[in-house]
């Protein structure tokens, strides 16, 4: 069974997440270098590590100030969480359309989307593809909008040498297990305003230290891990492919990968594993871009493959592609011949349909012929030859 990720954990590091030593869980000593560490290597004045890049969010449109009912504008494919989190807020979510070669928020439809009640802009760098971030804040610049870098996929993603992350208003990133650096859990805000960054220090003063969603992400990593060494991962993969199995398995999923309370400090012992893997996000960068290379190189002609853009270095937090049909018979297909992958909700949210915007044509089209293929450090030159050989045969 070829699966569709393998986290990337050090070693001796799922020992230590399971038994940390005592300063690990209290020197915050560690959590500042952490901090500090990350925006010099990002090039940014200031840094705050915090329980998720969720929270990161939530915090920034607090800080705000915005009134009930103010529309923040969201690209049409992004995760729903953050619709729930702008609701939660008394505020409006607003979709705008993407750029179907891109993946990405279209500044067009972004544009004409803004009206007298727009106050923030929310722009992703959708699976680390970095977004036209520079046009977007211009646009933000021109109607006195600010624009927040959604940057959760695209940890170590460069446009023009600059970071994705460092260019808008703020920028938020995701450290859970799947990210290029996986923290089991976390995040963390980035930004040049000094009240921003203040207010945020303020609350994170609040949050109080739990290991308990730590250790259940590193046992929940062993346990799949575990299932696809043994080929029982087979079975539940075909499975969740049927509607009334997939609800029951997201669900045993999320209580495994559940989102950790907002109220839950980052902690030392996840600083630590930051630090280092941060000294070598840049190679892992490099790798993944070369793997994607291999894949566009293998790819059928046929299957749409995200444009970067010039200039751009995409972290690819996943290699997500198009297909010219729905990905669902493909998925059960590839399964068949011992490949994992995923599609629909698995990889992102069509959010336009959940808040019911109707003027999203390229976002609706994408979105069920979306599907992310094997992607993980170490795959072999001839796993994805083998991938590749056997999905341009399914599409021929």
């Amino acid at each position: 069974m070829i699966p569709r990720r393998w986290i990337h954990i050090l070693p001796m590091e799922y020992k230590e997440v399971l038994n940390p030593p005592s300063d690990l869980l209290s020197n915050e000593s560690i959590v500042s270098r952490w901090e500090n560490e990350f925006s010099t290597f990002f090039g940014t004045p200031y840094a705050v590590a915090l329980p998720s890049g969720r929270v990161g969010l939530k915090l920034i449109l607090k800080h705000l100030n915005l009134q009930k009912d103010d529309e923040v504008i969201i690209p049409a494919l992004t995760l729903k969480a953050l619709v729930n989190i702008i609701l939660s807020l008394g505020l409006k979510p607003v979709c705008a359309d993407i750029d179907p070669k891109t993946l990405n928020i279209d500044p067009h439809s972004l544009q004409k989307r803004i009206t007298s009640r727009t106050k923030v802009i929310i722009s992703l760098h959708t699976f680390g593809n970095p977004c036209y971030i520079e046009e977007i804040c211009k646009i933000g610049e021109a109607y006195n909008i600010p624009v927040i870098e959604d940057t959760a996929h695209a940890c170590g993603a460069k446009i023009h040498n600059q970071y994705a992350g460092t260019i808008g208003y703020a920028g938020f990133f995701s450290f859970d297990v799947s990210k290029p650096i996986n923290t089991y859990g976390g995040g963390m805000l980035v930004s040049n305003d000094v009240s921003l960054i203040n207010f945020v220090r303020e609350q994170n003063q609040q949050f109080v230290i739990d290991t308990a969603e730590i250790t259940k992400k590193a046992k929940s990593i062993k346990i799949e891990q575990t299932l696809y060494n043994s080929q029982l991962m087979y079975p539940i993969l075909f499975l969740r492919l049927f509607p009334f199995f997939f609800k029951s398995i997201e669900y045993v999923y999320r209580k495994f990968q559940s989102v950790p309370p907002e109220n839950i400090r980052y902690t030392p012992l996840q600083a630590r594993i930051g630090i280092e893997k941060l000294s070598f996000l840049s190679s892992r960068i490099e790798q993944r871009n070369e793997i994607a290379q291999l894949y566009r190189k293998l790819l059928s002609d046929k299957i749409d493959i995200p444009y970067v853009r010039t200039n751009c270095t995409p972290s690819y937090y996943m290699f997500v592609v198009i297909l010219p049909m729905e990905s669902q018979r493909i998925c059960r297909s590839l399964l068949f011949h011992g490949i994992d992958t995923a599609l629909k909700e698995e990889v992102i949210d069509d959010v336009s349909t959940i808040i019911n915007e109707p003027n999203c044509p390229n976002a609706n089209s994408v979105y069920p012929r979306l599907l992310a293929l094997p992607f993980y450090d170490g795959i072999s030159e001839d796993t994805i030859k083998y991938i590749c050989n056997c999905l341009n045969k399914l599409i021929k």
